[in-house]
């Protein structure tokens, strides 16, 4: 008699502990509908203001997108800076409502480095980076369009590449301005005295001097080509939140059922 009696209880305790997992498993499979797609292809550029100077300088700079963001995801925005080295950090984050009715805008108060070390990065390597826009809906899912632009790192300047070449700076290329360049030599060659065999000048000089201009990233790489992250750091906690109170609430719930389903103590 007391194995039947018990019984019902275990299959209800059983049963109660099933629908927990389901609802954790729910949660959990909303993960990819929150983070967004793998990858999300530019269908804009952004501007910035302006267009060169030193990863020291605060604010860093303005933003203007070419676009606003894409229809129905105007609750909010991250703009991001990442490369194939470098992680995505957050210049900026920009609340909505709206930010698909007219093009964002504001202004990046820190300075390039601050927000680098801000978001885990301690020092930022010199090569080209991708600063792009992400918008969010209600439900904070990403749009699978963005908008971006590139700028390059070069020792303590930065300027924004366009058209595979960067905005001339006397910070980050100090050859591209005129005051540089003191003698008419300094065009051909960029310095007599770098290399005393006349074999490494044509090898060595045309490469360091324009600033990476054979490199093959700005010209050879398509833009939205590199790996995309999707998500904004808000994101990635709402969903962490999510997972953890449904999991709390669901186990909570099965240990209540089973302790009132349980035979009362003699």
């Amino acid at each position: 008699m007391p194995r039947n009696a018990s019984t019902p209880s275990r299959v209800r305790v059983a049963r109660l502990f099933g629908n927990a997992a389901i609802a954790v498993g729910v949660a959990a499979a909303a993960v990819p509908v929150l983070v967004g797609p793998a990858e999300a292809a530019p269908v804009g550029t952004i501007t910035l203001e302006p267009a060169a100077g030193e990863v020291a300088t605060a604010p860093f700079a303005d933003f203007t997108a070419s676009a606003p963001c894409p229809s129905g995801h105007g609750t909010a925005a991250d703009l991001f800076l990442r490369n194939d080295e470098v992680s995505p950090f957050t210049l900026a984050s920009i609340a909505g409502p709206g930010l698909d009715q007219a093009p964002v805008s504001g202004t990046i108060s820190g300075s390039l480095a601050e927000l680098a070390q801000a978001g885990g990065v301690l020092e930022l390597p010199d090569g080209d980076y991708v600063l792009e826009l992400f918008c969010y809906d209600d439900e904070f899912t990403v749009a699978p369009d963005t908008l971006e632009t590139r700028i390059r790192v070069t020792g303590t300047g930065w300027a924004v590449v366009a058209g595979g070449e960067p905005t001339p700076t006397p910070s980050a290329s100090p050859s591209a301005s005129p005051s540089a360049s003191a003698s008419p030599s300094a065009s051909p060659s960029a310095s007599p005295s770098a290399s005393p065999s006349p074999s490494e000048d044509p090898t060595e000089d045309p490469t360091e001097d324009p600033t990476d201009d054979p490199t093959p990233d700005p010209t050879d790489v398509p833009p939205g080509s590199l790996p995309k992250t999707g998500i904004g750091l808000g994101g990635f906690l709402y969903v962490a939140v999510l997972l953890i109170a449904c999991g709390a609430a669901a186990l909570l719930w099965a240990r209540r059922q089973q302790l009132a389903a349980a035979p009362p103590r003699p």
